[in-house]
Parts: structure tokens; C-alpha cells; sequence
């Protein structure tokens, strides 16, 4: 029996070279649904990486707290209910911590800022897209002072915009309750509740929401005018508690402080910067200058115009 070709195939396999294992490769195709940074924003470097995260956690954080503040007042609510408590003391109850809140919040932002200074977002419309502007670019001014509240809720992707469109939905809703409740009384009636205080409350807690609303866009003249006549009706809150102190012949001492403390901080307020503060340009090239205007002038805002809101909650306690 002839074995020469078992041993002409075992030659062969002998000298044919090895072919290498390949391992398998696995092909990562994009899915639209599962964004990534880097699908969205090619090339990142480290220090954008870890700018995002950052800001991711600190959007949780933000919204985590709000979550938080909301439970725990609506509880407060249920509780004064459960005890008898009039609804416009609970609105005065709520919308007061509401208020308290949102100033926890944006002072503990202002206040653990290394740095503050103006940004202006820019916004526009897709091309061939939806009627809804998004974010086209964020400007910064590192030489120009944050000069309100309201052009600190402007810059887009902030917490600062949500914020403070809920607060001022929230004040206004309480105003429209508080005033159906109040023409459903029989001894109060829809004809005083146009002629006496409640009605400025209401045309002041129109103002908080319309300030919310329109936010101050720098590009856009409508979205300004909107907003400063916000501004304007929200001072309505101070004439409905002069009517209601006056009416009742009470509160004058607490009233004229809160009017007087409100006056003042909200000139201040105008005026701070830069008529009063008058820094050189080699000044305002110093961060830590800047930011100090700008702390300075967000708490005169917040005094001055947070005694129109202030009187706005003393006057549904009074309302009892």
C-alpha cells in the first residue's frame, strides 16, 4: 500500500504559511438617538470634557433642589389647610417661601462665583427648521459687570431663566385664587375686589410673570419692552398694600419700611453703575473689580425689587 500522497499533503501543510487570527472588529454605527460628545462636538479636549460634566451635575443639583423646595412647601400648604389656615395666608405662606427659595438659589450661584461678568446670548432660527430660536452663540464681556438679575436669567442654558418664570406664574396664579375666592364671598364681592387692593396685587403679580415671560433679550427691542413694562406693574404689589394699610387704618409702619427700603435699593439699583461707580478701563481689566460691581449691584436689585414681592405676601397675610 503506497503512502506517498499522505505524505505530500503532510509537506504541504507543513510549509503553507500560518494565517494570523483576526480579531473581530465591531463596527459602532452613529445613532441619532444616543448623542455622544464626541459626535457632537468633535474635537473636545480635556478641559471641555470636564467643563460638561461639570455643568451636567451642577443641572441636576440645580434641579434636584428646586424638586426638593416644591415638596417641601406643598407639604407646608397641607399642613396649614389640615389646621384651619385661611387660603390666602397658605398663598401668602407658599409663594413667600417661593420666593425665599429662588434667592437661596441664585445668591448661593452669586456668591460661590469666582468670577461675574456680562454674557450675552445670541439666538436665532434653523434654517428650514421649527419657529423656535435656540442658542446661536453666547458672547462674554469679561470687562463689562453683570448688571441685573434679569440679564443673569437671559443667558441661555442657565437655570437662571426657569426659574424665574416660575416664580412669577406662581405669584400670579395665587393672585387669581386668592381674588376668585375673594368675589365668591358675598360680603366682599366682585365690585370691591376691583376697587380696592387686591386688584393692584393682581395687576403686580401680572408684572413678576410678564417679567419671567419676557426675558431681557439685548438683541431684541419687543422682548425689552415687554420686560421693563413688567418691571413697571410689579410695583403695582407696593400701591395694593399703601391701599390695603389704609383701608384697614393698620400696617402703616410696617408698609412705609417696606416702601421706603424698596425706593432706595431700587434707585440705587439704577444708578450704581456706572453713574455712581465710575471704574477706569485698567480697573475693569481686574476680574475681582468686576465681580464685586456686579455683586454689588445684583443685591441692590434684589432689595429694591424684592420689596415689591415682599409686599406682595404681606399683603395676602393682611388679607386674613
Amino acid at each position: 500500500m503506497s503512502t506517498a500522497k499522505p505524505e505530500q499533503e503532510l509537506q504541504e501543510h507543513e510549509e503553507a504559511p500560518s494565517t494570523p487570527r483576526v480579531a473581530p472588529v465591531t463596527i459602532e454605527v452613529f445613532d441619532p438617538d444616543k448623542p455622544t460628545l464626541e459626535n457632537d462636538f468633535v474635537p473636545l479636549n480635556r478641559d471641555d470634557e470636564k467643563l460638561i460634566a461639570f455643568a451636567s451635575k451642577q443641572k441636576c443639583l440645580s434641579g434636584l433642589f428646586r424638586s426638593v423646595m416644591t415638596m417641601l412647601i406643598a407639604v407646608v400648604g397641607l399642613i396649614l389647610a389640615a389646621n384651619g389656615v385661611s387660603f390666602a395666608r397658605i398663598s401668602s405662606v407658599c409663594v413667600g417661601s417661593v420666593f425665599v427659595a429662588y434667592l437661596i438659589h441664585i445668591w448661593y450661584t452669586f456668591c460661590k462665583a469666582e468670577r461675574i461678568f456680562r454674557i450675552y446670548t445670541v439666538a436665532a432660527i434653523p434654517e428650514d427648521w421649527m419657529d423656535m430660536s435656540v442658542a446661536f452663540v453666547n458672547k462674554q464681556h469679561p470687562a463689562v459687570p453683570l448688571q441685573s438679575i434679569s440679564e443673569f436669567s437671559a443667558i441661555a442654558g442657565g437655570f437662571g431663566k426657569s426659574v424665574l418664570l416660575r416664580v412669577g406664574t406662581i405669584s400670579w396664579l395665587s393672585a387669581i385664587f386668592v381674588m376668585a375666592i375673594k368675589i365668591q364671598d358675598k360680603e366682599y364681592g366682585f365690585s370691591k375686589v376691583l376697587s380696592g387692593g387686591l386688584f393692584c396685587q393682581l395687576i403686580g403679580a401680572f408684572g413678576i410673570d410678564t417679567i419671567g415671560t419676557f426675558y431681557l433679550d439685548p438683541y431684541s427691542k419687543l422682548m425689552k419692552s415687554g420686560h421693563y413694562s413688567g418691571v413697571f406693574l410689579c410695583l403695582g404689589t407696593m400701591v395694593g398694600l399703601w391701599m390695603q394699610s389704609v383701608a384697614n387704618d393698620q400696617h402703616y409702619v410696617i408698609t412705609s419700611i417696606v416702601t421706603g427700603v424698596g425706593a432706595t435699593f431700587f434707585v440705587l439699583f439704577l444708578t450704581y453703575y456706572p453713574y455712581l461707580c465710575k471704574p477706569t478701563a485698567a480697573e475693569l481689566a481686574n476680574h475681582e473689580t468686576v465681580t464685586s460691581i456686579s455683586r454689588t449691584i445684583l443685591l441692590f436689585e434684589t432689595l429694591g425689587l424684592g420689596m415689591a414681592a415682599l409686599s406682595f405676601v404681606l399683603f395676602l397675610w393682611f388679607e386674613d
